[in-house]
């Protein structure tokens, strides 16, 4: 019988001759339950290295593995090898000879982790000693979460096929190029959805955003993917605003985009599935809150200022049009090109009048006459400049053109008199995305005083009903509406 000996670190341990037997208890992990595991020690040089620590599927098991091997351990003997082994062995060493005449080398598993070396008898043992214990373990483990085992070719079948695979991960481009050819797509003539070229503002948002995640992914291989989608989710948490965390719809923006670039990347073929496709429900937030708008008091402190000084007095008529007309900025000037600015003709010579609010009416189409894209909207329409607008603009004209409205030319615009404007108003901080077309149109919408058909705003600032509804239900009083659209130049109250 088996000597006991007690040991506090395991459950049961003994001794069978000059091999240990030990039975401890695996804390669970999130992944496996707590089990029992089975296995026996001999740290002898005689004892192979696969032998002198193994696991095993029972107590009895394990047992007997022990007593074979100290067995062996105590008789020490090699029997005599028989003349049909001879003749097997002298076989494997011919089959060896040819394999190093022909150039096929192997690992030296004992020597240099890398370095390549002709075949011996010993390495081959060594290798096929490993593999055979190698499979065996990884075998075992299968069989404990319920897997079927491997055979020999599966197992090396499989290894090679891993290997193979890391290889290609780390000779596909970085996502820094892969980034780069995406934009330069997105960017391009067909970048838009049926296949149509995006708007300006959506370029310079695409290279914006990309620009981020490549810095937070670059440097790594388009074949490294694992990990990758929750480091991004992290990333974009952390991401920063102009007062403080970003807002939900950045977040939104920066995960729909992310997922589009791994759309690409599985369009491309350097991978199988889109390893970013969850990343917007993760960011998914409600869209139906109310515009943020200024209050009329704040409109008008801005048009006050921009009297004050030359500088500003030459944006009166871009910030009239702005506030007073609904348009989005972008269809009136593209802050980062000066090619792109709104041009006088479209004002149809002044001479359309709004039955609704006083003002004029004029023309947006989605394209200029050179088919360049100007409008983000889906059709040409009509906005109206409201009487009040109309009057600003009446004003600008009387003192610096001449008291004629402009027909030909462009509207003036410079970015950096436009941010002073705002900042010496007290807008610059609090100024969001669209800010002014929003409030135009919730004082429009909300004002009873004007009798409109229930979309008239709708297709005057070329909103979808599903935006209109989600953006513009919050009712306004009526006599902020009234004061909004009763900010007058001087000597016009």
């Amino acid at each position: 019988m088996p000597k006991k000996k007690s040991n506090p670190a395991a459950t049961r341990r003994e001794r069978v001759g000059k091999v240990t037997v030990e039975e401890s208890t695996v804390q669970a992990t999130k992944y496996t339950p707590m089990r029992k595991r089975w296995r026996t020690w001999c740290r002898r040089k005689s004892v192979a290295k696969e032998d002198q620590i193994r696991e095993h599927e029972s107590w009895d098991q394990a047992v007997a593995f022990a007593s074979k091997l100290n067995e062996a351990i105590l008789t020490g003997k090699v029997k005599p090898t028989d003349e049909p082994t001879l003749i097997k062995l002298r076989e494997i060493h011919e089959k060896i000879k040819t394999s190093n005449l022909l150039g096929k080398r192997s690992l030296n598993s004992r020597l240099y982790a890398n370095a390549l070396e002709e075949n011996t008898l010993e390495t081959i043992v060594e290798v096929g000693l490993t593999t055979l214990s190698v499979v065996d373990e990884v075998n075992t483990e299968r069989k404990r979460v319920g897997l079927s085992t491997y055979s020999l070719d599966w197992f090396m079948n499989d290894f090679k096929d891993n290997a193979r695979r890391d290889v290609r991960k780390h000779s596909l481009p970085t996502y820094e190029k892969s980034i780069e050819r995406f934009v330069a797509m997105k960017t391009g003539p067909n970048g838009g959805r049926g296949n149509k070229e995006l708007e300006p503002p959506s370029k310079k948002e695409w290279r914006q955003v990309m620009g981020v995640i490549s810095g937070w992914i670059g440097a790594s291989s388009v074949g490294d993917y694992d990990g990758l989608e929750k480091r991004i989710q992290n990333m974009i948490n952390l991401k920063q605003g102009l007062n403080g965390a970003a807002s939900e719809g950045t977040k939104f923006r920066y995960a729909e985009k992310t997922k589009e670039f791994g759309a690409w990347l599985v369009d491309e073929d350097y991978w199988e599935k889109n390893h970013f496709r969850r990343l917007p429900k993760l960011f998914a937030y409600s869209k139906t809150s109310a515009a943020a708008t200024f209050r009329p008091e704040q409109v008008e402190k801005l048009f006050q200022i921009a009297l004050t000084k030359e500088k500003y007095i030459k944006l009166i008529p871009y910030i009239s049009f702005l506030f007073f007309a609904g348009p989005r900025p972008t269809e009136l000037a593209n802050v980062n090109d000066p090619s792109v600015r709104f041009k006088w003709k479209r004002m149809d010579e002044w001479k359309i009048e709004s039955d609704v609010t006083g003002g004029v009416l004029y023309d947006q189409p989605v394209r200029d006459e050179n088919g360049v894209r100007i409008s983000k909207g889906a059709r040409d329409r009509q906005p109206d400049l409201t009487g009040n607008g109309l009057a600003w603009m009446q004003w600008w004209a009387d003192r610096y053109n001449g008291g004629k409205l402009p027909t030909t030319g462009e509207m003036f615009f410079s970015k950096k008199p436009w941010n002073d404007l705002r900042k010496e108003a007290g807008l610059y901080k609090s100024w969001v995305k669209d800010i002014a077309r929003h409030s135009y149109t919730s004082y429009a919408h909300w004002n009873r005083n004007w009798k409109v058909v229930e979309d008239y705003w709708l297709r005057s600032c070329g909103h979808s009903a599903a935006t209109y509804k989600d953006h513009y239900e919050k009712k306004k009083a009526l006599e902020d509406c009234e004061a909004y659209f009763n900010i007058l130049p001087p000597k016009t109250k």
